[in-house]
């Protein structure tokens, strides 16, 4: 068989990589995929294999193993060029897990359970994501970050995002810059890109914390002047 695409499975679980397989095979034609259960053994398939167009990390791995995998695969041989995309439950999609994954280099989502279309969907969501530059993704994750606080003045079927792929996400997205801008007169993604966009992806989780509460004390020390 001529390989014309590679793909890393990153997840503990046998059973999770063997799904997977299942759907990327009805998906793609011509790949190779490899799993991997544990980092050490994904940091030695990039470190010898050859390049990975995607890599799928689960999140059963802690969120600083994962930003610390990534940092290390961005350098990687196999991974400089690879769009990394979150393995997650049907019961953790939420706007607080999205956004911080996404400002530790995450570039796309895969929520259980799914299909062969979700996941040619995924992928593609990432491959696009992965070719904007690194403040544009920033700028996409504190939107996402905000999300919360701006829901509540949303309405219909923006109220509450239960599944990222329910919805719009770029008009969803432009509605909470807009919302934010109205009650705070601010911009959230400037501060977000120049405080967060230099710090080392495993610091940006505490970053991101730090970030969310201010951001929120002051969306609704100013919310109600604007309701």
């Amino acid at each position: 068989m001529r390989v014309e695409r590679s793909v890393l499975i990153v997840a503990p679980a046998r059973h999770t990589g063997d799904w997977l397989r299942r759907l990327i095979e009805r998906t793609l034609s011509n790949v190779e995929i490899r799993h991997a259960r544990s980092f050490s053994e994904a940091q030695t398939l990039l470190t010898a294999g050859e390049p990975f167009q995607h890599i799928f990390v689960s999140n059963k791995f802690s969120e600083r193993e994962i930003a610390e995998f990534i940092e290390f695969a961005r350098t990687a041989p196999a991974g400089r060029e690879s769009a990394f995309i979150l393995l997650f439950g049907s019961s953790e999609r939420d706007s607080s897990l999205i956004a911080k994954c996404m400002m530790i280099g995450i570039h796309g989502f895969l929520g259980e359970p799914c299909s062969e279309h979700h996941v040619a969907e995924a992928m593609q969501v990432a491959t696009g994501m992965r070719r904007q530059t690194s403040e544009t993704r920033l700028r996409a994750a504190s939107t996402v970050m905000v999300s919360g606080l701006v829901n509540e003045f949303l309405s219909g079927t923006y109220k509450v995002v239960k599944d990222i792929r329910e919805v719009n996400i770029n008009e969803y997205l432009n509605r909470c810059r807009a919302k934010y801008h109205e009650v705070t007169g601010e911009s959230v993604t400037t501060t977000v890109v120049s405080t967060v966009g230099t710090l080392p992806r495993a610091q940006r989780i505490l970053a991101y914390e730090r970030l969310k509460r201010k951001i929120w004390q002051v969306f609704h020390e100013r919310a109600s002047t604007v309701r």
